[in-house]
């Protein structure tokens, strides 16, 4: 009887007393407090700035103005369909260089109607309402 009490004993004394099996052991968390394991980063992808139109006025259906809003600054836009980026996008070389700077990138004007315009930095395209 004393065998079975001394089983029963250092069996539930291993089960309370161990270690739980989802914690990592001494040795892992070590390493990770030394930072020898490297995690490589992903090459973080520019924010799109936020842009907001404010306010169109058309001379004619080629020619007008815009006012649009870049992250909290007010930017006048000449919309002019001759200076157009070419519609293959191809050749992203307008006629003349307006467009909106933000940080690095020129915003070039790709396309606009009666409601929103079509920008472009080269790499992405932007459509402001």
């Amino acid at each position: 009887m004393r065998l079975f009490f001394f089983a029963l004993f250092v069996f539930f004394s291993n089960t309370v007393f161990s270690q739980d099996p989802t914690v990592p052991s001494k040795a892992i968390l070590s390493r990770l407090r030394t930072g020898s394991a490297t995690v490589e980063q992903a090459p973080q992808k520019p924010a799109t700035p936020s842009f907001k139109l404010k306010a169109m006025v058309f001379q004619d259906d080629n020619h007008g103005n815009a006012i649009v809003e870049v992250d909290g600054r007010r930017v006048y836009l000449k919309l002019n369909r001759d200076n157009l980026i070419s519609a293959q996008r191809t050749d992203l070389t307008p006629k003349t260089q307006d467009g909106i700077q933000v940080g690095e990138s020129l915003y070039r004007l790709v396309d606009f109607s009666a409601h929103s315009i079509l920008l472009s930095d080269g790499t992405q395209e932007v459509l402001v309402h």
